[in-house]
């Protein structure tokens, strides 16, 4: 984080999130929950940012009025920009980002299963497959309703532990919608889950999974991971542009508004 950064005092609104210039609104349940979720996220950012911003400011102003307490307030010559606070948050930059990016992909997986759920609901014969289930299991359940409900829970967990290239393909075969509108952005949603991955899993060394799946990185095995402002703004809008458009595919579709699923 530079002290340039930290010079804004305005609240930042989130990133650009349309696609070809045309603005997308999520319609699903899932899509407006992951959207102020998202975006709550971000926002917490830039409030720390903007009252640490003010803080330093109310400190540059007490010792420009007491020149005494210059020496008891720290400061740093490459960052003669920022005061106390700001040289705190530069210090803690990395766990703070990370922790932002994490809770900004979570929240991508999470509406994954949640917009999964509002369309089996809707349409349950998707789950038709030659896959059997024993007798014992389907009498636990008193109505086809519950069964069927039951099923969809099944489903939706299982579909939460695959990954993005398998995901592509259910996707793809059992809904007939695109996961990803292209290569592209396949590959900047495949690296933004992988950077999470690092990060929760590995404390931010790069592993063999991340290398296998983000075969184009310039990163290599062992090397630490760190992200900046415009890593944490791209991770953004890859996660809730991505899920803004997928929403809007999945909702022409299969005739989703917002459910009570």
């Amino acid at each position: 984080m530079s002290d340039s950064d930290q010079s804004h005092e305005q609240s930042n609104p989130p990133p650009d999130t349309s696609t070809q210039g045309r603005t997308i609104n999520p319609v699903t349940r899932a899509g407006k929950t992951h959207h102020q979720s998202s975006t709550d996220t971000f926002n917490l950012f830039f409030f720390l940012f903007d009252s640490l911003a003010k803080l330093d400011k109310l400190t540059k102003g007490l010792v420009e009025a007491n020149p005494e307490l210059a020496e008891q307030i720290p400061s740093d010559p490459d960052y003669p920009t920022l005061g106390p606070y700001g040289l705190t948050l530069k210090k803690y930059s990395q766990p703070f980002l990370q922790m932002l990016v994490c809770r900004l992909a979570d929240n991508y997986t999470t509406y994954l299963s949640e917009v999964i759920r509002e369309v089996l609901h809707a349409k349950p014969e998707i789950l038709r497959s030659a896959e059997q289930v024993r007798v014992d299991y389907v009498l636990r359940f008193s109505s086809v309703e519950e069964l069927t409900a039951d099923l969809i829970d099944r489903k939706v967990a299982d579909l939460g532990y695959r990954g993005v290239v398998e995901l592509e393909k259910w996707f793809a075969e059992k809904l007939g919608v695109a996961l990803v509108d292209s290569e592209h952005e396949r590959r900047d949603l495949i690296e933004v889950i992988e950077t999470r991955n690092v990060f929760v899993h590995n404390r931010g060394i790069i592993g063999p999974k991340y290398c296998r799946n983000v075969p184009d990185s310039p990163l290599s095995l062992g090397q630490q991971r760190t992200i900046d402002l415009d890593y944490l703004i791209h991770a953004f809008t890859v996660l809730v542009g991505g899920g803004h458009a997928l929403d809007e595919r999945l909702g022409a579709k299969f005739s989703l508004g917002d459910s009570d699923v």
